[in-house]
């Protein structure tokens, strides 16, 4: 079975005003601000998920960079359990993932230098 909720085609993208307006309102976001600090910039590429109707940057590593506030940032999913999020999303999820997802979000608070209330992150 086919599952045709990714597609990266500027076509499909652009098939709705809806999606041409967040891919233009991201483009704008690049132009305006960068890329968030961990994202990669080799092989940046527009992609759309028709199942949550997110229009977001990909790039070569498959990190996603999503708007937020007239900004890019990078979006995550924990490898374990498939969590997914903002940072901060993930901060307020802490508690009900999984301990090797716990390690993935302890891991990325060092990397980008936040904290998460309550628990040490540091090595």
């Amino acid at each position: 079975m086919r599952d045709d909720s990714y597609t990266e085609d500027f076509a499909d993208i652009c098939s709705c005003s809806r999606e041409r307006h967040m891919l233009i309102d991201i483009m704008r976001a690049w132009g305006d601000h960068g890329l968030p600090d961990d994202f990669a910039d080799d092989g940046v590429r527009p992609a759309f998920n028709r199942r949550s109707g997110h229009v977001f940057l990909v790039n070569a590593d498959y990190q996603v960079a999503m708007l937020r506030d007239g900004r890019l940032e990078s979006f995550y999913v924990c490898p374990y359990r498939g969590d997914e999020g903002f940072f901060d999303d993930l901060v307020e999820l802490y508690d009900e993932l999984c301990e090797e997802d716990r390690d993935f979000v302890r891991v990325l608070a060092r990397r980008l230098g936040k904290t998460i209330p309550g628990v040490e992150v540091t090595e």
